[in-house]
């Protein structure tokens, strides 16, 4: 009842309460293709550029 209420997938709310959530993050991080580090230091030169209109 509580799923279609709030239509939210019944299976993401077992999974939640049983709290199986935390693994499909870890998941999801390990699928990036950049760390954070990485990441960060693109964003900052993608910044660089624009700011030199480059």
């Amino acid at each position: 009842k509580i799923a279609k209420k709030y239509g939210v997938a019944r299976e993401s709310l077992r999974r939640l309460h049983q709290g199986m959530n935390a693994p499909m993050e870890k998941q999801k991080l390990q699928r990036r293709k950049l760390n954070p580090q990485q990441e960060a230091e693109l964003v900052k030169y993608i910044e660089g550029l624009t700011a030199r209109r480059l």
